[in-house]
C-alpha cells in the first residue's frame, strides 16, 4: 500500500514534468544540435593531460618499475596543424611535471615523438611506456596500435579522427 508521502511526490514529479516538458525539449534539442562543437573542441591540454594521468593510476601494470613514467606525444612531423596540437598537449603534461604528479609512485617524463616515416624505429628510439597520439595521425594510427601491442605501450589520444 501507498503511503500518502509516496502519492504526493508521484503527482509533483508528473507536474515537474508537465512544466519542464517544453523547455527540456529545447535544452535537448539545442545540445544536440551544439555538441558536435562542443566534443570538436575538447578539452584545454592542461585538463586533458590530467585526465589522462589519472586514467594511468589504474593502470597497474605501468607500477613494476620506480623509474619515470615515460609519455611520447607522437605527431605528423609533416604537419604544423599536428605539430601544434602536440606542443599544447606536451605544454599539458609538462605542467604536470613540473608539480612533481606520480602515477604510483612513479614522476613523468614527457617529450614529443615526430614521425615522418618508420613508425617502429621512431617509437624503438624513445622506449615510451605510453604514445599519446596527436590530431592528424589518422595514418598512422594502425601502424602505432600494431606496435603498442606488440611492446605492451598503452596508448592515449584526446579524441577519434
Amino acid at each position: 500500500m501507498d503511503s500518502p508521502h509516496t502519492a504526493s511526490k508521484a503527482s509533483d514529479e508528473v507536474a515537474v514534468n508537465k512544466r519542464l516538458g517544453p523547455l527540456g525539449v529545447l535544452v535537448g534539442a539545442l545540445l544536440f544540435l551544439f555538441s558536435p562543437l562542443v566534443a570538436a573542441q575538447g578539452l584545454p591540454p592542461h585538463l586533458e593531460a590530467a585526465v589522462h594521468v589519472k586514467t594511468m593510476s589504474f593502470d597497474r601494470g605501468l607500477a613494476t618499475t620506480k623509474r619515470p613514467i615515460i609519455i611520447a606525444i607522437a605527431f605528423d612531423s609533416r604537419s604544423l596543424t599536428s605539430k601544434a596540437h602536440a606542443d599544447q598537449m606536451l605544454a599539458g603534461f609538462r605542467l604536470l611535471v613540473s608539480k612533481n604528479v606520480t602515477v604510483h609512485g612513479r614522476l613523468l617524463s614527457v617529450s614529443t615523438l615526430p614521425i615522418a616515416g618508420d613508425v617502429a624505429k621512431a617509437v624503438a628510439a624513445k622506449a615510451p611506456d605510453v604514445v599519446y597520439v596527436a590530431n592528424g595521425m589518422s595514418k598512422s594510427v594502425s601502424a602505432i596500435a600494431s606496435i603498442a601491442a606488440k611492446k605492451k605501450i598503452r596508448t592515449i589520444c584526446g579524441r577519434r579522427e
